[in-house]
């Protein structure tokens, strides 16, 4: 091998040495020697004519290969170019879909997370993370069952086997959130399977709803009178005082926050009031109603509390509503002096935190 590669090393410089071998000799002989028979020196003049043809085809190659390896140069250096260029538009076009896919997970009203299979979570949103009240790093790379609770690990862990074999599970269930509300969950466990078909982890899809939602609202919606007449037909106190009937009550989702305040401060809200009736009769003059809330939609449909509540529980926007509540009450109870009756009306945990509320009590009282 050693030869092969040193006879390859040499060939190339071979006719040149060749050449001047016998251009020496032949100068030799026409000014020192001149004993070189002329047959003999024919023939070295034929050698040296050949070997230089031989010479000048191998520089020609050469000149030919080095162009040949100059254009393919300048097309892997062109080709580098747009693949630089390429790259760098991807890995913009990667960090913006990210972004946006980010922004999309953070602030769809949907819990989504990722667990590998040993039920280590490697991805969560933020209702995810409200929905146990932790930090980012709290979930993190942990096992489900170290920073959740046994109810919501239950049903996981019983799907397990079903969800690694590659199974799509749907389920729904009902479970209390860390504030006492119960929602109702639509889970959906979605398997993520590698390019050998082997699941390596799996989506989990929890989008609450509250357990109300889900109740029978047949209940008497009556207007807020002095003598409220239960066989008439349900009104809801609207403020331009507009009828509609119960049947075009509806409940969507896709609520956001921005959709919350702009109907806190829009006043896109109807109020109810709700007798309520001891089980031993009395007599007594004083008749007492708790309040209830319905939120617009569009083509004059209501939406019940569970639709909406939750989500302004998770906006932290329940202070700014009860605050509506009350001012809507508190005028209607001033434009109806004479009415005999008691309301009662359902105030939230953050409400009751703020302790610039019971100031604003006063005031509307005062008003």
């Amino acid at each position: 091998m050693q030869k092969i590669s040193l006879l390859s090393n040499v060939k190339p410089y071979l006719a040149i040495c060749i050449a001047l071998i016998l251009a020496i000799v032949l100068i030799a002989d026409t000014y020192f020697i001149n004993e070189i028979p002329s047959h003999l020196l024919a023939a070295f003049w034929f050698s040296l004519v050949f070997a230089i043809l031989i010479a000048m085809i191998q520089v020609a190659g050469a000149e030919k290969n080095i162009k040949n390896f100059y254009d393919q140069l300048q097309v892997s250096k062109e080709r580098l170019g747009n693949e630089i260029k390429h790259r760098l538009w991807a890995e913009k076009t990667a960090s913006e879909s990210k972004i946006k896919s980010q922004f999309v997970d953070e602030n769809m009203p949907v819990m989504l997370a990722y667990f590998n299979s040993d039920l280590r979570c490697r991805y969560h949103n933020r209702i995810f993370r409200r929905w146990f009240g932790l930090k980012p790093d709290q979930i993190d790379g942990r096992l489900l069952k170290e920073f959740s609770n046994e109810e919501f690990f239950s049903d996981i862990q019983n799907s397990i086997e079903e969800i690694l074999a590659g199974k799509t599970v749907h389920n729904e269930r009902v479970l209390k959130s860390t504030k006492g509300f119960p929602y109702i969950f639509t889970e959906q466990y979605l398997p993520h399977l590698d390019s050998k078909g082997k699941t390596v982890g799996f989506y989990t899809l929890h989008t609450p709803r509250a357990q109300e939602k889900n109740r029978d609202f047949s209940k008497k919606k009556l207007e807020i009178s002095a003598k409220p007449e239960p066989e008439k037909p349900n009104k809801i106190l609207t403020k331009d005082n507009t009828n509609l009937p119960p049947s075009t009550q509806a409940s969507k989702s896709g609520i956001t926050a921005a959709r919350i305040t702009q109907a806190i401060e829009g006043g896109e809200f109807n109020l109810y009031c709700q007798e309520i009736t001891p089980i031993k009769s009395t007599i007594t003059s004083v008749s007492h109603y708790e309040i209830l809330i319905r939120m617009h939609e569009e083509e004059n449909n209501l939406m019940p509390p569970g639709s909406f509540l939750p989500l302004v529980d998770q906006f932290k926007m329940m202070p700014k509503l009860d605050r509506w509540i009350i001012n809507h009450v508190a005028k209607w109870l001033s434009a109806h002096p004479k009415s005999n009756s008691v309301f009662y009306i359902n105030v939230a945990k953050d409400t009751l935190s703020d302790r610039a509320f019971p100031g604003f009590i006063q005031d509307q009282l005062q008003k």
